[in-house]
């Protein structure tokens, strides 16, 4: 992928089929596509992290409807199944898309999408994972300072505790088949690793919590449950697995620090009861607003411009930086997460973390 320090923190192509919305069905009412109201399509890998469904669709979908009432957007997602996208891929540009968003499953099999749609004057831009070959602009943060952002926090809080030395921390990443997961760990490196016992560092095959949970069983098992101290979990499906076995092992809360990322409903909920102490919220809801003038404008024949650029194996091209991430931990829930609309106060204290809203103070929004 050229430069793949460019990606979503969920990393996470692992999905199992469409549920939101089936290829070739549209978020607006169908229509001919024109120069002003463009037919959009949207291609994303993975329908079972919640991060892509449930997050940067609503982000996409709900932004190109704002900026286009009348344009008719066609999404597809798939289960980590690149042939399949191409197969979508093949069938929007049969519809008359007239630009592509595309997070691929895989960088290398992208180009042969990106290559279609050129044939076809289709422009695509990539979305949190960078495609190859001749794009037209990118989507995105930066994942390798994600990663430093979140090994940054999870040495704070093993630090708040004494010695970051002083006990062994277990790192469970993504799966290395994922484009840009060794990026991603890369930033992790750079600011916990050398300040702290890394005893155990695996990758969790397709980013199963399952997998997750297996990965922590053989951790505590190896290393020995007194000797933990801080657990890294590249996102909150992984550390979501972590922490169940955390819990079966017999970690009473709060857990030793253990940190994740996408900002998961469950994740937050989890740092409510003290099962998890942080995430990264890399403010998805916001990425549709950066997404849809940029796929409008090349849509319609324009030139995308950015003041940054990114590049993969083929070409140069813009890069649209979306908003800058935030760490979430129990203190500032309520200002950032609830107050700002990411989730609602009913959504997280629901019955069974009422009484562990109460203690730390969270209230619906003003």
């Amino acid at each position: 992928m050229g430069i793949k320090s460019k990606i979503i923190p969920a990393l996470a192509a692992i999905a199992a089929a469409l549920s939101m919305t089936a290829c070739g069905q549209g978020v607006n009412p169908p229509g001919a596509s024109s120069e002003n109201n463009p037919t959009i399509g949207v291609l994303f890998p993975d329908n079972k992290t919640p991060l892509w469904e449930g997050r940067l669709w609503p982000g996409v979908r709900d932004g190109l409807k704002k900026d286009c009432p009348d344009c008719k957007v066609v999404f597809a997602n798939v289960a980590s199944d690149a042939t399949e996208q191409q197969n979508q891929a093949e069938s929007m540009l049969a519809q008359g898309v007239k630009a592509l968003l595309l997070a691929p499953v895989s960088s290398n099999a992208s180009q042969a999408i990106v290559a279609k749609a050129k044939a076809q004057n289709v422009p695509v831009i990539g979305f949190g994972i960078i495609p190859e070959g001749e794009v037209q602009g990118f989507v995105g943060v930066d994942v390798v300072e994600l990663g430093r952002l979140q090994g940054r926090a999870l040495l704070e809080q093993i630090s708040a505790g004494g010695d970051p030395k002083r006990g062994c921390v277990i790192a469970l990443d993504g799966d290395a088949q994922t484009p840009g997961t060794f990026q991603y760990s890369d930033g992790r490196k750079e600011t916990l690793d050398p300040n702290v016992n890394l005893c155990k560092e695996t990758n969790v095959a397709n980013w199963t919590p399952a997998n997750a949970q297996a990965a922590m069983d053989q951790a505590i098992t190896s290393v020995g449950k007194d000797k933990i101290i801080g657990v890294y979990g590249m996102n909150d499906g992984i550390t979501g697995g972590a922490s169940a076995a955390m819990r079966n092992a017999g970690f009473t809360t709060p857990f030793p620090p253990l940190g994740g990322g996408d900002a998961d409903l469950a994740a937050i909920q989890r740092i409510v009861v003290g099962a998890q102490t942080f995430t990264i919220d890399a403010r998805q809801r916001e990425w549709g607003s950066a997404a849809a003038p940029a796929l409008l404008s090349v849509a319609r024949g324009e030139k995308l411009t950015s003041n940054q650029t990114e590049k993969n194996e083929t070409v140069s091209f813009p890069w649209i930086v979306t908003p800058s991430p935030l760490t979430i931990t129990k203190e500032n829930i309520q200002k950032d997460v609830i107050d700002k609309g990411s989730y609602s106060f009913e959504e997280i204290c629901t019955t069974d973390y009422k009484a562990a809203c109460e203690s730390a103070g969270l209230k619906p929004k003003a």
